[in-house]
């Protein structure tokens, strides 16, 4: 459909987007889910679909009404994190300040997002010690140190807004299929 085909109201663009995967086999990823309602429209109904939500929370909503199955994902370990964060900056940088380097790692709880976010900053501002963030990000004690310019979509959005302070529980993953009594 064109976008002069497509609904204006919620409704029926929902309707449309369900008739056009209905017959398609397709795996529908809906990320960071706050509540079920908003994954909700977005459920296809075609045999062949599959959906991913991801959450911080249970979504119990979208076990109980839509049998999805939960699974639970724990945060990446130290050694991890670790290599993540020399993917994202060099191991030459890394290795320069590893201290450092290890004190972000647990400052963003191995939370590959955050730790993405981290390194996107010490990657766009390459003059900035890794010592120096740290030392930001401690005086900070909030995740709003942690922005990318730019990005309203920057990691923090429906997350928690201070910095992690013990090893966070883990992320949640809520899967749910059409059909899922099969």
């Amino acid at each position: 459909p064109t976008g002069e085909e497509i609904p204006a109201g919620g409704g029926g663009a929902g309707a449309l987007y369900r008739s056009v995967l209905s017959d398609k086999r397709i795996l529908v990823v809906l990320d960071n889910a706050a509540t079920p309602e908003p994954a909700r429209p977005l459920l296809p109904g075609g045999p062949g679909c599959f959906v991913m939500v991801t959450s911080r929370y249970q979504l119990g909503g979208l076990i109980a009404r839509e049998g999805a199955r939960w699974f639970s994902l724990d945060v990446l370990s130290a050694a991890d994190a670790f290599t993540l964060l020399v993917r994202m900056l060099g191991a030459e940088r890394v290795a320069a300040e590893r201290e450092a380097a290890c004190q972000l790692v647990q400052l963003c709880g191995n939370l590959p997002l955050v730790l993405r976010v981290a390194a996107a900053t010490l990657t766009t501002r390459p003059q900035l010690r890794l010592a120096d963030y740290v030392r930001h990000l401690r005086d900070q004690e909030t995740l709003t140190a942690l922005t990318v310019a730019g990005d309203p979509y920057d990691g923090r959005g429906g997350g928690p807004r201070r910095a992690p302070t013990r090893k966070p529980s883990g992320a949640r993953l809520v899967v749910a299929a059409h059909a899922l009594g099969q």
